[in-house]
């Protein structure tokens, strides 16, 4: 299993499980309380176990998931470097649907989809050089309703697309000048999270110690001819309370300068030997391609479909290279797909036109995908051949031209930012170019592993947001977690002074986890950290211990927390650790 998630999915609660085979299985969390409420034994044993809701495949390795919870849609990243979202047909269209709906063109794909008659798998795809994606996060339009979706592939490269729009360009946003690990050039920079945090999701605070998390002084510097600016809040980390690791002053991303914002050549860090980096190149060849989700995935078989024979689906085949199944068959590689099944392809049909389905006329058409960079439309695949036909079709770059709309793009533009994550460091960067990168140089500060075996673990690949704390919780497989809180400043107390640096939002690190306390007390042992989770705590005197929602109405479901948070880290030894957070203003409070 390589991702597990619980989101909110209309109103209920769903957990989504995906797997390295390209599996995904979405269960209802009502029908599992359900079955875990039955305490009695012999009770338990007459309740039906959980059946999946959902059960597909993406044909590779399935990495990112996000959930939209009121457009009801689930997308799934893969290794085929692109993103499927499942967009299962609905009972009814919300008012702000059916003016979506409306508003499409007459008879064209993007008006079937948004339709939502039948189930549709969207595949989106991005440009050339887009590689496997770790991590996607929705863009919604001024309703609220999923309009984009934004991935960070392992390039460092960030991808914004339109899901339902045709044949429109994917956005390119390249990561900073000051990420680029220049220090030692045999190693590249990789990306592993992001988030999409709208205005409501930052904190409002009333002086810049609040804003960056430290009194230092801010300066401005620019670098290149297109004069890019960036802020580095690196030597806030000297503020980080009970921080497990504490770096020197001089050793704090900016070689001991007294500025936040400073120039990117103070930022880079000292040079490292010839030996070092001869070393590092080595143990970073043997390690990259154990490296879950780094390397291509050159498999195009779904591990679990048994290959039929070119007699059974009469495709003739010419050479010698043999098939499956076949005396003396040696397959080049795992994974390896002949060439006769490579040349299956499913044909596109026309949009299904839902005025027609009451006469019958698109029965027989079920399931439907949708590749809006081509503005086609294809009957889902149902057998195992079609199924392999499809899922071979390749690692397909979206080579349209037509830009996304502008006036869209501004609107999207003011109202989220990106908060982008890398194997150590956290920038926080605009749709705007005129607005200034903020990056913080590893938070996390963990020395140990740095070199040899665990080189693998520098990752910062898992992100929580909870919004309701303006809290993001970006953790690390090397087994440490930085909590970070969104600020902007008030208006009137100096921001106008700050945006004129092109500073309207920020970050900073309130605390990393385990502290130096905790390890300190032996709950620090060095160890990878497998997942996190965080949710409110629950109310007391709850019947079994398990509370299920209430009936929910069209304004959403009751709230039943107290404002207190639990985060839960899982290990490698299967220890559990939890933390309680909460917020007292605007201080952070972490039990």
């Amino acid at each position: 299993m390589n991702r597990l998630a619980i989101e909110a999915f209309g109103y209920e609660e769903i957990v989504v499980a995906l797997y390295d085979d390209g599996d995904v299985i979405v269960y209802y969390i009502r029908d599992i309380a359900d079955y875990l409420g039955h305490q009695d034994e012999h009770t338990k044993a007459k309740a039906d176990k959980p059946k999946p809701y959902f059960h597909a495949s993406v044909g590779v390795s399935a990495w990112g998931v996000a959930v939209h919870a009121k457009s009801r849609l689930l997308a799934i990243s893969s290794n085929h470097h692109e993103v499927t979202v499942f967009a299962p047909a609905l009972g009814r269209l919300s008012c702000e649907e059916r003016t979506r709906r409306d508003a499409a063109p007459d008879y064209s794909p993007e008006r079937s989809v948004l339709a939502r008659r039948r189930d549709w798998r969207i595949v989106v795809r991005f440009g050339t050089g887009c590689a496997n994606i770790p991590n996607i996060a929705f863009l919604d339009d001024q309703d609220g309703l999923a309009e984009k979706i934004v991935a960070h592939d392992i390039e460092a490269n960030c991808w914004v697309s339109d899901i339902f729009t045709p044949e429109t360009r994917p956005q390119r946003l390249d990561q900073h000048p000051i990420l680029e690990p220049r220090a030692n050039p045999h190693r590249r920079l990789m990306g592993w999270g992001v988030l999409a945090l709208p205005e409501s999701s930052f904190m409002v605070v009333d002086d810049r110690n609040d804003f960056f998390g430290s009194d230092e002084d801010v300066h401005v510097f620019t670098h290149g001819a297109k004069q890019e600016r960036w802020g580095n809040t690196s030597l806030s980390i000297h503020s980080v309370q009970d921080h497990p690791e504490p770096p020197s002053r001089l050793g704090a991303g900016s070689q001991g300068s007294t500025s936040i914002i400073t120039d990117m050549a103070e930022a880079e860090g000292g040079e490292t030997s010839a030996d070092e980096d001869s070393q590092d190149a080595a143990e970073e060849s043997e390690l990259e391609d154990d490296a879950d989700g780094e390397g291509d995935d050159t498999s195009t078989q779904p591990i679990g479909i048994i290959l039929a024979t070119p007699a059974q689906i009469g495709v003739v085949v010419s050479g010698t290279d043999g098939l499956p199944g076949e005396p003396g068959f040696q397959p080049p590689f795992p994974g390896y797909l002949p060439a006769a099944y490579r040349a299956m392809r499913l044909k596109p049909v026309p949009p299904p036109d839902d005025a027609a389905r009451d006469k019958g006329a698109t029965r027989d058409l079920k399931d439907m995908v949708y590749t809006p960079h081509d503005a086609q439309t294809w009957r889902g695949p149902v057998t195992v051949n079609e199924q392999l036909a499809f899922f071979s079709s390749g690692k397909l770059p979206n080579t349209s031209t037509k830009p996304q709309d502008p006036e869209g793009w501004k609107d999207l533009s003011r109202r989220y930012t990106l908060l982008r994550t890398y194997e150590a460091d956290v920038e926080m960067r605009s749709f705007q170019p005129e607005e200034r990168s903020l990056v913080f140089k590893d938070p996390l500060n963990h020395s140990q592993w740095n070199r040899g075996l665990y080189r693998w673990s520098r990752r910062l690949n898992m992100l929580a947001h909870v919004p309701e704390i303006a809290l993001v919780v970006a953790a690390s497989i090397s087994g440490r977690v930085a909590l970070i809180t969104p600020t902007r400043l008030r208006s009137g107390l100096g921001a106008d002074s700050l945006e004129q640096l092109g500073l309207r939002r920020g970050f900073r690190i309130e605390r990393v986890l385990p502290t130096k306390t905790d390890e300190a007390e032996g709950r620090g042992i060095k160890k990878p950290l497998y997942g996190i989770a965080i949710g409110p705590v629950q109310d007391g005197a709850l019947q079994n211990n398990l509370m299920l929602r209430a009936d929910v109405t069209e304004s959403g479901p009751p709230s039943h927390h107290s404002g207190r948070y639990r985060l839960m880290l899982h290990y490698r030894d299967h220890s559990i650790h939890t933390y309680e957070i909460s917020r007292d203003g605007t201080s952070l409070c972490v039990f």
